[in-house]
This record gives structure tokens, C-alpha cells and sequence, in this order.
């Protein structure tokens, strides 16, 4: 309504109507300074909630990648089983050796290489006891820390063994060595890859009493 229609007034009156309407129409009306706290409230809120989403989603990824790197690390467990036998009738032993290897990791493991090595412990090489008669034995590894004695025999193959979760097999060897053997440092070896430098090994030795049929010891 303009004021031109609003007839019988005074101008006075007129001027009151018109202050009115001014007074109404700003309290209707939002204030610039409302206006950006709100937004300022908005932004805030995405700003915790982005915040929270992006914890939450770092969370979940480390939890990925700690379970990925658990199931990818191969895990295999070896123990050794020795059996010597008297081979009747001859002056010779068979001593049967069993690599049992069963995989403890998440992921499938596929081994394709075995090996096994006999070495003569009693009675004691020449070569060993003039060492020791000089004062030392020679070492065998670069950590000083193993006896390099003779070795009677060595065999490897490839098992093609593919061993899931929670899995056990086998890997059989045999020798034959002199019934004057008595006793044996036995060393077994299984990897992923044999003929690959830097592949993934897990090995296994034992000194072994063939006269008696008892481990002596054994180092994993």
C-alpha cells in the first residue's frame, strides 16, 4: 500500500505510518552480521565432520595394511625327524632324515627346493683333530660359530610342495653311510626359491647319535 492511498491523514500522521512500516520491515529482515555467524557455524560443522571421516578412513587403512603385511609374510615352521637303521647282513647304516614343514603364516607358501646334508661328527675327521691339536678348528661359517666338519653326503630336490594356511608336509631323504659313523651334524634347508639369490630360506640342523638312535641337539 502506497502512501498516496491513505487518504484523511495528517501529514504528521502520514510521517508515523511511514516509521512504522520502516521499524516492520527491519525487524523481518536478516542482519548481514547473523548471516555470517551462521556460515561461519556451517563451515565449522563440515570442518569436524570432514575431520572425523578422515580419522576414521586413516584408521581403517592402517588396519588394511597392517593385515596385508600379516598375511604376505611368509611363515614356515621345520622340524627334523632322523631314523638310522642297520642294514643287516653289511657294514653300512641307512639313516632316513624328514624335514617336516608346516606353514603357520595367512598366505599359501609353494617350496621348490629341499636340501639335506650329513656331516661326520665321531669319529673325527684328520683334518679337524690336527686343528685341534694347533689350537682351533676350522669354521665353517662366516660367523665363527660352526665346526666345518667333513661332509659324508649331500642330496636336494625340488619338493613342489604348495602349502595353504594351517598346512603339514613331508620332505624325505636318504643316506647310506658307514656303520663306523657314529655320530652326524644333520643340516636341512627349504625355500620358496633355490636357484634365486636373496630367496627366502628356512633351515634346520642337528647333531645326531647314530650308534644310540638320540638327537644330541638341534639349532633352527
Amino acid at each position: 500500500m502506497s502512501d498516496d492511498m491513505i487518504d484523511g491523514q495528517t501529514d504528521s500522521d502520514r510521517n508515523a505510518f511511514r516509521d512504522i512500516r520502516r521499524r516492520t520491515s527491519k525487524t523481518g529482515s536478516t542482519r548481514p552480521g547473523s548471516e555470517k555467524i551462521s556460515r561461519l557455524q556451517v563451515t565449522k560443522t563440515w570442518l569436524e565432520v570432514i575431520q572425523s571421516v578422515t580419522t576414521i578412513g586413516g584408521l581403517f587403512a592402517a588396519a588394511v595394511w597392517f593385515i596385508l603385511q600379516a598375511g604376505y609374510a611368509s611363515r614356515i615352521n621345520t622340524s627334523l625327524s632322523v631314523q638310522p637303521r642297520d642294514l643287516v647282513g653289511s657294514s653300512f647304516k641307512l639313516v632316513a632324515v624328514s624335514i617336516k614343514v608346516t606353514n603357520s603364516g595367512f598366505m599359501p607358501v609353494t617350496l621348490n627346493f629341499a636340501s639335506a646334508t650329513l656331516e661326520r661328527v665321531v669319529p673325527v675327521d684328520d683334518e679337524v683333530l690336527r686343528e685341534l691339536k694347533n689350537g682351533g678348528v676350522i669354521r665353517k661359517d662366516d660367523a665363527n660359530t660352526l665346526v666345518a666338519w667333513p661332509t659324508t653326503d649331500k642330496r636336494k630336490k625340488d619338493p613342489k610342495l604348495t602349502l595353504y594356511p594351517g598346512d603339514t608336509d613331508v620332505v624325505d631323504f636318504e643316506f647310506v653311510t658307514s656303520a663306523d659313523i657314529r655320530t652326524v651334524r644333520i643340516s636341512a634347508v627349504v625355500a620358496k626359491d633355490g636357484n634365486r639369490p636373496g630367496t627366502t630360506i628356512w633351515s634346520q640342523s642337528t647333531i645326531y647319535d647314530i650308534g644310540s638312535g638320540k638327537e644330541i641337539g638341534n639349532d633352527q
